[in-house]
């Protein structure tokens, strides 16, 4: 919070928040690897695993692997983030327990920032007016 505070106090953009999605569950978003293999995120490119097919072959069924909709779960569906977080990063959570198998929650995160960051914005917008 300090970083993005002395970022805007010296005058560059950050980003503001706003409703997103993992490029996963978006079905056309798609990346191609240099010998035209897809992935479903940059991150995952070079990853065999995380291969879901290739120009030439097309697109393998990828729900399960992927844990598409995992945001489809009462936890989520209830939490008032939902749209900042859909289950948050598949990548994050791969790193943090080894597998992409449920929801990287950023619940804390969130509880813990939100308000400081509506209110640097607020501020931001009121000094550039």
């Amino acid at each position: 919070m300090f970083l993005r505070e002395e970022i805007m106090r010296r005058g560059f953009p950050v980003a503001k928040l706003q409703a997103s999605a993992c490029m996963i569950e978006f079905a056309n978003d798609l990346v191609v690897g240099y010998d035209g293999s897809l992935y479903k995120c940059p991150v995952f490119m070079g990853q065999e695993e995380m291969c879901i097919g290739s120009l030439a072959d097309g697109i393998s069924d990828y729900r399960e692997s992927h844990n598409l909709d995992i945001w489809k779960n009462d936890e989520c569906l209830e939490c008032a983030y939902l749209p900042l977080c859909f289950g948050g990063c598949r990548f994050f959570r791969l790193l943090k327990t080894g597998a992409i198998d449920g929801v990287d929650c950023r619940r804390a995160m969130l509880d813990a920032s939100l308000e400081r960051i509506v209110r640097q914005d607020v501020k931001r917008e009121r000094e550039v007016s």
